[in-house]
Parts: structure tokens; sequence; C-alpha cells
């Protein structure tokens, strides 16, 4: 096995139906060094465990599985879980990827590590990403050009959104610095990007290599819009004061682009909510029948229909077939009974 130069920490919980997609876009990678793959599992039940075993029993060289002693939950696992994924890394660089997220591109993470090799100075590795909703790609984003980035141009082109998704960023694993008081700084996808910017410059490559996917399930997709904008608000506060105010106007328009976002989000859930309840499927049968027929043979073809109708309507078959005045001759008895209960009554 060749020298191992990163690890891939991949934190999952019940991605039965998406962690092979992750961990096979891992494998796939074409590179000339080794690298290792870590998986911590929260005690999945829909399979995910079993899954990832096998991947462990097929790659015992390359995959580790690392299992919880017991369900963390969603929060703990995300703090926890991910917490733990970030100890004891070996190798001098790292990713860090969720279960239901893949990567794209087989020589990417060979681009990445070369980048950081070849320049010192670069903290981080990133690129642009796609978003995988309601079954489709979005993206890619953000809107870079190739090229290394540096903190001044976060606070010079404050206009301009560079934010990298976490799944995209191959790390130097002596920048990771986490606060055990507060986790989050780092463990946060967009607090970690703010705490390595701090550090030194990042480059960014055109080309999309990896696929966040949206499943509207997790701790802050999971949520309503206006828990999320709040969530996303303490966020970027909390950016802003351990940054001392160095990026207020970049993280201001992430906020607001963000925001938007969100709200055309739930606004599209909506429509199709209100289309689905609202517009019933239509039998095509039906619709083709109408467009062709004339009135007098659709009223011939639903004939036996609405006879069956009747008969569910309280056995008037006869007011379908006789004239009125032959039901007001039928009626006669019916008719004189009720005016005597009516006069009994009466007494």
């Amino acid at each position: 096995m060749q020298k191992p130069l990163l690890t891939v920490n991949i934190v999952t919980y019940n991605h039965a139906q998406y962690i092979s997609q992750c961990i096979d876009s891992i494998l796939s990678q074409k590179t000339n060094f080794g690298f290792i793959i870590r998986i911590f599992d929260d005690c999945s039940t829909d399979g995910t465990t079993e899954i990832c075993q096998k991947y462990e029993d097929k790659y015992p060289q390359k995959v580790r599985l690392y299992k919880a002693d017991h369900n963390l939950g969603l929060k703990n696992c995300v703090l926890i879980n991910a917490l733990r994924s970030y100890e004891n890394i070996e190798t001098p660089y790292y990713l860090f990827i969720e279960g239901d997220d893949y990567r794209l591109n087989k020589n990417g993470f060979q681009k990445q590590i070369e980048v950081l090799e070849n320049n010192q100075n670069v903290v981080f590795s990133a690129s642009k990403n796609y978003i995988y909703l309601n079954k489709q790609l979005e993206g890619p984003i953000p809107f870079l050009n190739e090229g290394i980035y540096s903190k001044h141009d976060f606070c010079n082109f404050p206009e301009t959104l560079m934010f990298t998704h976490i799944s995209s960023r191959i790390v130097r694993t002596k920048c990771i610095e986490i606060d055990k008081k507060n986790p989050s700084r780092y463990l946060n996808d967009i607090k970690q990007l703010y705490s390595l910017i701090n550090k030194g410059d990042f480059y960014f490559c055109e080309e999309p290599y990896s696929v966040y996917r949206i499943t509207n399930k997790g701790i802050s997709t999971g949520i309503p819009v206006f828990q999320r904008t709040k969530g996303l608000l303490d966020i970027l506060i909390d950016v802003n004061t351990f940054t001392k105010n160095k990026f207020s106007l970049n993280l201001l328009n992430y906020f607001v682009s963000t925001v938007n976002w969100y709200l055309y989000q739930e606004m599209t859930n909506a429509v199709k909510t209100e289309v689905k309840t609202e517009r019933p499927k239509v039998n095509k049968l039906k619709e083709l029948k109408h467009y062709l027929l004339p009135p007098i043979f659709l009223d011939f073809f639903n004939l036996p229909r609405d006879i069956s109708r009747k008969i569910r309507s309280k056995g008037k078959i006869r007011r379908y077939f006789l004239a009125p005045i032959a039901i007001d001759l039928l009626n006669i008895p019916r008719d004189i009974i009720r005016k005597i209960r009516k006069y009994m009554g009466n007494k």
C-alpha cells in the first residue's frame, strides 16, 4: 500500500440508501498516494452498519469502521460523532464528508493534494459542488475562478459568495483547532470555513468535486424555514464574534443569499403540495373519451354507471325510467300513509 497522505472521515446515521454511493465515490479515486477511509456510524437501525461492515471486510487495509457504543441522537451525532472523527488523524491531510453526500471526478483527490503539496501557504483546497435536491442536481456553486484566495479577498469582495461546502474541502491536519468548551466552532461547516480562512489561503478548483445531498431530514434541513433562518443567524453572529468583525459584509451577504434560497425552496414545496392536493390524478381514458365522442354517445356509454349510481342512491331506479305521472301514481299509497301518520301524530 502506498504511503497514506489523506484520511477520509465519513460520519453516518441511517444512510442505507446513500452510503454505498458515498464510499464507492471515494474508493474510485485515482491517486499516486495512499488514503484511508474511516467510517463513524451512530448505531444505525436501517442497515447502514451492515453495509459499512461489508466494505471493511472487503477492503481491510483501506476501510475502518467505528461503531458508537450507543445511539448519540441527532444533535449529538452531529457533534460527538463528528468530534471523534477529528481525533487521531495520522495523515497530513483529511476530508470530512457525511454519508449521504458523495464525491465527483475520480481525479479530484490527486488534484487537491498536489495543490496542497506545492503551496505550503494554502490551508485547504476546495471546489465547486452540486446540491442534490428533489431528485435533481442544482449548481454547481460557488461562482469563483480557479486559483488561490486569501482572507483579504473575503474582506475586499464581500459581494462575492466564497462559501465552499465541507465535502469538497481537503484540509491540512495541523490546522484542526477544536475548543472542547465550544466544539461547534470547528465542527460546524460554516464556522470551520472561517476558522481555516483565518489561518491562511485556500485554493479553489473550478471543477465540481462533490455533491451535497439535501434530504430534508437532517438537523438543519429537517426543520421549518424560520427555525433554519434563526439557526443560521446564530451561527453567523458567532462567526462574526470570533473573527472580530473582519468578515461582517461577507457574512451579511451570505445570510441574505441563503435565506432567499430557503424561501425559494419553501415556496416551491408549497406550490407542489398545493398542486398535489387540489388537482387529483385524471384518468387519461376519460379525457380521451370526452374529447373524441359526441354527447349522445357519452350518454350511452355512461348509462351503466348512471344505473349503478341510482341503485346505490336509495334504490330510486324508477325515477330514471318512468315518466313523472307514472311516478306520482305509484307514490299515492306512500303519500296516503304519510298523511294518516301526520294526522294521528297531531292527535
